[in-house]
């Protein structure tokens, strides 16, 4: 039987056309972070903090506030928490400052069969701004989560409907117990979740702090950066990166060194302070070159170079100084460190760096500001 020509459903547009049509700005539900008509990931281990990551995150979406410092355009949210209490969910959006009047509606329950399927319906016909399927393996349905093309099939109809509808869809899920070199092979199971979604979010937490770090289709990835978290409103905000919060603790660590005794080589700091030898160098000539450390002697072999605190600086002054300095949003910072206290924290890791892997740094004018943020790195979340 003759079956005429081939067929074919694929649609082909000429380049030459589609470079006459006028650039469109990108569509960011958050600015630099999260596109709308895409999908997202959120991974963490259990109890670092990833559900009220999400949360925090519908409730900026849906009252139109900021979300880590970044504008968000304001719509509706569907919020589908899968594995929590009613309850729980409540307190927390209540803590947040919710009213009531909020456009957020929250399915707390299982997930029918054919969820994937059946969220990606619901996409197409409601079109919200934002969709939070928490979590992931809840709703996916797959036989063998490590396999590359099944997982990637089952993820297929979401992408889809959120290309189609212009909706932007949350997904947390577990991140794998190993820590990984490449944040996109820290989801659990296939790579095909970090390779399908358009931003890969991964947090993850030290003894003293719990970090995050972004990897992005479209946008600046996010490096590790420390985020402040506010208990009492579940407020999360950017901190400074943990790179920095390393220098400084590294140069506070110094100035104590110094401040307890008499005058100090080269040698004798690097034995009496704890650290890299790279770093803990870097941090000497830095804190020498603000004025913050004096250096004595002709740093000849019968004359070494001697250091000292200088009578205008203190550990405590130094601290009571930094105390002051107000977090700041980070395109891409790098790994930062936060004390522990009321407040958690959150890092992320960087991506340009030094010989010593830490990024390129200048002398800068003040205690703990020696390093600026570099692209690729990680940020710090309180939570």
């Amino acid at each position: 039987m003759d079956k005429g020509g081939p067929v074919t459903n694929f649609r082909f547009e000429d380049l030459n056309e589609l470079l006459q049509r006028p650039d469109v700005p990108i569509n960011y539900l958050v600015e630099g972070l999260l596109v709308r008509g895409t999908v997202s990931c959120l991974a963490a281990k259990p109890k670092v903090g990833k559900s009220t990551m999400a949360r925090r995150l519908a409730f900026a979406v849906a009252a139109g506030t900021d979300f880590l410092g970044r504008t968000v355009e304001q719509g509706n949210v569907l919020y589908l928490a899968l594995e929590e209490r009613m309850e729980d969910i409540v307190a927390d959006f209540r803590a947040m400052g919710a009213e009531g009047t909020e456009p957020i509606r929250i399915h707390a329950s299982t997930a029918p069969q054919d969820a994937i399927l059946a969220l990606a319906d619901l996409v197409r016909t409601e079109r919200p701004a934002l969709v939070v399927g928490d979590p992931l393996f809840r709703m996916l349905r797959v036989r063998d989560e490590k396999a590359y093309a099944e997982v990637y099939a089952a993820l297929g109809p979401l992408i889809d409907a959120a290309r189609d509808s212009g909706t932007h869809i949350l997904l947390t899920h577990h991140a794998g117990k190993a820590a990984r070199s490449d944040a996109i092979d820290s989801p659990l199971g296939s790579t095909a979740i970090g390779g399908a979604v358009s931003t890969l979010i991964y947090l993850r937490r030290t003894d003293a702090h719990r970090l995050i770090q972004t990897v992005q289709r479209v946008g600046t990835d996010m490096p590790e950066t420390v985020l402040s978290f506010d208990p009492d409103t579940r407020n999360i905000s950017l901190g400074s990166t943990k790179y920095e919060s390393d220098s400084l603790k590294i140069e506070q660590e110094i100035a104590r060194f110094l401040h307890a005794g008499q005058e100090k080589t080269e040698e004798e700091i690097l034995a009496g302070v704890e650290g890299r030898t790279q770093n803990l160098r870097l941090a000497l000539r830095n804190l020498v070159v603000r004025g913050e450390v004096l250096r004595h002697g002709a740093g000849k072999k019968n004359d070494a170079f001697r250091y000292s605190i200088s009578r205008s600086e203190s550990a405590a002054e130094t601290r009571e100084r930094e105390s002051r300095i107000s977090p700041q949003t980070r395109t891409n910072a790098v790994q930062m460190l936060v004390p522990n206290g009321q407040t958690e924290e959150i890092l992320v890791p960087e991506r340009g760096v030094n010989s010593d892997g830490g990024p390129a740094c200048q002398p800068a004018s003040r205690l703990g500001d020696a390093c600026g943020v570099a692209s690729g790195a990680e940020t710090v979340f309180l939570l």
